[in-house]
């Protein structure tokens, strides 16, 4: 038997292994509101410090070949629970490493586990990230492998695994006979909406120009195939989601991040005041405008510069960032702290009184909290490595860290300074509720900030001056999402008297 556990160390669930020739080899625990096998990953928990020193993850097959590779020196190896790898699986593992090598079976069932885990990954992979394929000899997996022949020859195995770049051309090509123009034409069909899952960036300009050697074709026709699917996918979507707008690259998360309704009725509420102490044009705290703390939208890299291909757009400070989370734009700017408590402070507040609710909300919502000006953004980002290092805390313990009281060897002297000043804010807030609807309440706090985002990217584009049917489309996207947040936030909003 296998204790399955989360980033935090809590056991969620039990995995075992048949101890003969029987069938299933492998049996879970049933699923549960906090086990999901889509979502979890075994021995990621016990893996953190080997991730960090190894700079990389091994994500294999069984629970065995995580137990033999820790024994010969691999730490950083973690297991799918029986099931393909997921998108889920992918963000949670980008959020412990930027490098990730599959690694799998050489036969035919280990080529399908190689497909499916692309095309999982494909949306994270971005150009500050390494995803590679590690494909053992037929009769070989990991924990086979490294027994027979030692842990040099696996690190070997490692070094030489076929880059995304390279797997996904090959994955495409699989049944095409490249000699003749019918082959090349199938691969230009089945690469194309592969290379359309890459993140906006050069990595996926440069796997559309090795396409376009390896189909004998010139690179500008494959990018105009390339914008011409994102197009059609895009129009696609909005027809499924009852939108008007035809044509153009939209975001292809919102319906699923969001789950806005596409009826949304011409409501524009006035949400500058008397809800939460929120601002409706914030100078400070919420997303940062402009180019130091524009918050990107899943699927959409808005900016004022075209990148010239196919009226795509792309940040100009896009590889200016240092941070994981803010490798799309550079460095926030601090700003003067109100006097007043602010939405971002109670915010702040809820996560240090309960520090599970991290892990509740969604990856989306990381992401925008840790773009957020210092001491906040500096905060959440501290959190979520707190977290993972150390597992849930009480809020005295996470306090006294802040504070300084406790050692915390991971902080930086800037750092610190930070989360000493917001320390001293957020101490003097009445504790937050523990009842059912705290995380709900907690989410409604971030919607302004969402809010926010969406105008000012709206703002960016319309300054822009863009003009192609990509950028009218998502303008008019844009549109309809700040609708829907706004009547959002105004049915969760206080009557007055």
């Amino acid at each position: 038997m296998f204790p399955i556990r989360n980033p935090q160390g809590q056991v969620i669930g039990f995995g075992g292994r048949v101890l003969d020739k029987g069938e299933p080899k492998y049996l879970n625990s049933p699923e549960t509101p906090v086990f999901v096998k889509g979502r979890e990953l075994y021995g990621l928990f016990e893996a953190r410090a080997a991730l960090r020193n190894k700079g990389y993850a091994i994500v294999t097959e069984g629970y065995m070949d995580v137990v033999a590779l820790a024994q010969w020196g691999f730490g950083n190896a973690v297991a799918t629970l029986g099931t393909a790898c997921t998108a889920e699986h992918a963000q949670k593992l980008f959020r412990f490493t930027d490098q990730v090598v599959f690694s799998f079976d050489g036969d035919a069932a280990g080529r399908r586990a190689a497909g499916r885990a692309l095309e999982a990954t494909l949306p994270y992979a971005t150009d500050t990230r390494r995803i590679s394929f590690l494909f053992l000899p037929a009769e070989h997996d990991p924990d086979s492998y490294i027994r027979a022949h030692g842990p040099d020859a696996f690190e070997a195995c490692v070094k030489q695994a076929v880059p995304l770049s390279r797997q996904v051309l090959e994955h495409a090509a699989m049944d095409c006979d490249l000699d003749a123009a019918e082959g090349r034409a199938r691969l230009l069909v089945q690469a194309i909406p592969l290379i359309a899952q890459f993140p906006e960036g050069a990595l996926q300009g440069l796997v559309a120009d090795d396409l376009a050697q390896m189909a004998r074709t010139a690179p500008d026709e494959v990018r105009r195939r390339l914008a011409e699917h994102q197009a059609r996918a895009t129009e696609k979507a909005q027809r499924q989601r009852g939108d008007a707008p035809r044509g153009g690259r939209g975001s292809a998360t919102d319906s699923a991040d969001g789950g806005w309704d596409a009826n949304v009725p011409a409501f524009d509420p006035d949400v500058s005041g008397g809800w939460s102490g929120e601002p409706s044009e914030p100078d400070w705290g919420g997303a940062a405008s402009g180019p130091g703390g524009e918050v990107s939208r899943p699927g959409w890299q808005s900016g004022a510069n075209r990148s010239g291909n196919g009226g795509k757009w792309k940040k100009p400070w896009r590889d200016g960032g240092g941070g994981r989370w803010q490798r799309l734009g550079s460095p926030v700017e601090r700003r003067p702290l109100p006097q007043a408590a602010t939405p971002l402070d109670r915010i702040a507040w809820a996560l240090v009184s309960h520090s599970e609710y991290w892990e509740q909300l969604p990856g989306a919502t990381h992401d925008l909290l840790c773009d957020q000006p210092a001491p906040y953004g500096v905060f959440f980002r501290w959190l979520d490595r707190l977290l993972i290092d150390q597992g849930l805390l009480p809020a005295d313990d996470v306090l006294a860290l802040m504070r300084g009281d406790a050692t915390d060897a991971s902080s930086s002297d800037d750092t610190a300074a930070d989360l000493r000043a917001l320390a001293q804010r957020v101490a003097q807030f009445v504790d937050v509720p523990d009842n059912k609807d705290t995380v709900e309440n907690l989410l409604h706090l971030i919607k302004p900030l969402e809010l926010q985002a969406l105008r000012e990217e709206l703002e960016l584009l319309t300054q822009s001056g863009e003009l192609s049917e990509a950028a009218e489309a998502r303008k008019i996207e844009l549109v309809r999402l700040t609708l829907a947040m706004k009547l959002e936030i105004s049915q969760h909003r206080p009557i007055s008297a």
